[in-house]
């Protein structure tokens, strides 16, 4: 009899592989704000992200940033926000 596999991990990969990065923006910002806070930002912050962030940065993290946004429109300070990339992190552990 062959092994049984376990194909539920396998499926949900595939389907957050192939899940929109805004789709997933407005999850992740609903998850942090609940429905109808999470909806506003979503339609305030949804078109902020260039391709090369949104290729880069999982939307999770998008919602971490977009205070950083917030308070950079509120003045004319400059913000950075520093996060190592996996690789890095595994070089320094």
């Amino acid at each position: 009899m062959p092994p049984v596999t376990e194909h539920a991990p396998v499926e949900k990969r595939i389907a957050a592989a192939v899940r929109p990065w805004t789709a997933a923006l407005q999850t992740a910002l609903m998850d942090q704000h609940g429905e109808e806070a999470g909806i506003d930002q979503f339609r305030h912050f949804a078109e902020s992200f260039p391709a090369a962030y949104r290729d880069d940065h999982p939307a999770t993290e998008a919602v971490e940033d977009i205070p950083f946004i917030e308070a950079s429109a509120n003045d004319s300070r400059i913000r950075a926000h520093i996060v190592a990339s996996a690789a890095a992190k595994r070089a320094f552990v």
